[in-house]
């Protein structure tokens, strides 16, 4: 348990945990940047509950710098029910990346730079479901899966909407 007595940062409890763990995030804010290096499953407050419908107080990871999460490791990770305030959440370079990003509620601030909020080079497995996503300002890609390395072996992007952005469809699977 991160919060309400347990440990005090996501990032103490991840480097606490075993792969294959569960952490369990309780509602407040947490400050940082996360940087996961085996397979865990990190849920918030909402998890289970699609980004549009929360309605428990949110576990929110706030960032001012970088990126809100740094994977560098294969093995399956999974962050199920949280939100996120910044930019940048992630840019994936570690080949053979199994990321599941769900019921999430992203707040986002584009840096106008042209770079992407989601970059995944040579990932494996990306899922992308359930979320609920306000961007603002000018970004690249909102989520670019690239690569040569012969991984994006399945890529599954649904159920999510999209709003605060112009020009950005307020359905699903942009």
């Amino acid at each position: 348990l991160v919060g309400a007595g347990g440990f005090g940062t996501i990032q103490t409890a991840i480097n606490a945990a075993t792969a294959g763990d569960t952490i369990l995030v309780a509602p407040g804010s947490y400050a940082e940047n996360l940087t996961i290096d085996k397979g865990l499953t990190i849920r918030g407050a909402n998890a289970g509950v699609d980004g549009d419908h929360h309605a428990n107080a949110e576990s929110t990871l706030t960032w001012t710098s970088g990126d809100a999460v740094s994977i560098t490791t294969t093995a399956a990770v999974v962050i199920d029910g949280m939100a996120f305030t910044g930019h940048h959440v992630i840019t994936g370079t570690t080949p053979g990346l199994n990321v599941s990003f769900a019921n999430g509620k992203y707040t986002l601030t584009a840096d106008g730079d042209a770079t992407n909020n989601f970059y995944f080079n040579d990932a494996d497995h990306l899922s992308f479901t359930g979320n609920h996503m306000d961007i603002t300002g000018y970004t690249g890609a909102f989520i670019q899966p690239v690569g040569d390395g012969g991984y994006a072996n399945e890529i599954t992007i649904t159920g999510n909407t999209f709003v605060g952005h112009d020009g950005v469809a307020g359905a699903d699977n942009v």
